[in-house]
């Protein structure tokens, strides 16, 4: 009963006509707009496109447009990302409306599209003075020193890790997308609940390395999001998203062992088994001895230390990529060769069978 209340209600609030009719009674009497506020809000993001529409449109009264810069702001984190995405419009009146609604809610996952704007090139200087206003009413005046790329990839971390600022309501099977589409304006894409942070982390990592090509910590965080989204997707259902594409672990397969291992290694820190099993089957198949064994940034040995992780099959896995890669030189610093045996003896101790383990060059296997 309760599902089907909050599917009713989910219908109503996404309803474009009743959308359309409490943004017209913004622009009558005072009840009228108070009404009309009261039901916008209720219908909270979705019905930002026909709200942006309107402001974008030239034959929208004046007075109708003022009421809907004064809503906005009103509307709470629910607009935050929907008006972020709008950002991206080359409207500079359209720019500098959104920015200051934006600092007046005052969130801060808005940050990087707000510096984006205030260092895109041609920007009027009103428009990039509103867009830094809102960026320190947001993120305080340490948000004006970091770049675009540091806060996406910041906000994209974010979603990695589920933070309660960016998850979707708990309430409703999907969450929405946004997109800026110039020729339409803002639309989105429903997907399942449990990929939207996923979903929001590909883009955001996506976003940063757009914004600094250089900045490879945002590869091994696209890569993590690609193959955490995979296993969290409910059997059964698709990411409208992603239609078309390849799969994770054709991405992970393309990718250079050193940005496996740095999935690897935010894997085994995070405790997540699905991801540290597709970072450690694409090692297994595209790296040789050296880049399994090399430390990354730290020092730290992610395929070695996963041979002590709480998860079997990933300690297997581990131990078979390091069989297989043969290295001329001892894997680790104490008795990780020793401790590799021994994981592959208890793998087959546990089918019940006896078993015999040869590992040798082919050379030595010839004598």
């Amino acid at each position: 009963i309760r599902k089907m209340i909050e599917q009713g209600y989910e219908a109503e609030r996404s309803d474009p006509q009743r959308i359309a009719r409490a943004i017209e009674l913004l622009a009558t009497s005072v009840t009228g707009y108070e009404l009309g506020v009261k039901r916008l809000k209720m219908s909270g993001e979705y019905a930002m496109p026909q709200l942006i529409q309107k402001l974008r449109d030239s034959g929208s009264p004046e007075l109708l447009k003022e009421r809907i810069v004064t809503v906005l702001p009103q509307m709470g984190r629910d607009a935050v990302r929907p008006l972020a995405v709008a950002l991206a419009t080359d409207d500079a009146k359209l720019q500098e409306w959104l920015a200051v609604s934006l600092g007046q809610i005052g969130y801060p996952n808005c940050l990087p599209q707000l510096k984006e704007l205030a260092e895109r090139k041609g920007i009027l200087p009103r428009t990039q003075k509103a867009a830094e206003a809102a960026i320190v009413a947001c993120g305080g005046p340490e948000a004006m020193k970091k770049s675009a790329a540091e806060l996406y990839y910041d906000l994209a971390e974010k979603y990695y890790y589920q933070v309660d600022s960016v998850v979707p309501d708990a309430r409703y099977p999907s969450a929405n997308v946004w997109y800026w589409k110039p020729d339409i304006g803002l639309s989105y894409t429903p997907v399942p609940r449990e990929i939207f942070c996923d979903v929001y982390t590909m883009r955001y990592a996506a976003q940063a390395l757009e914004q600094n090509p250089k900045f490879y910590p945002a590869v091994s965080l696209w890569l993590s999001a690609s193959l955490k989204k995979e296993a969290d997707l409910p059997a059964g259902q698709e990411d409208p998203v992603a239609k078309g594409m390849p799969s994770a672990q054709f991405y992970a397969l393309a990718s250079p062992a050193k940005y496996l291992q740095h999935v690897l290694e935010r894997a085994l820190r995070d405790r997540n088994s699905a991801v540290a099993i597709g970072a450690i089957e694409a090692l297994t198949q595209t790296a040789g001895a050296k880049s399994l064994i090399e430390p990354v940034t730290g020092g730290s040995q992610p395929l070695v230390q996963a041979l002590t992780y709480p998860d079997s099959r990933v300690q297997f896995l581990a131990a078979w990529a390091l069989t297989n890669a043969l290295p001329e030189k001892k894997i680790g610093p104490a008795n990780e060769d020793t401790l590799v045996m021994s994981v592959l003896s208890k793998a087959l101790r546990q089918r019940g069978q006896k078993r015999v383990v040869l590992v040798a060059s082919e050379e030595k296997l010839n004598e």
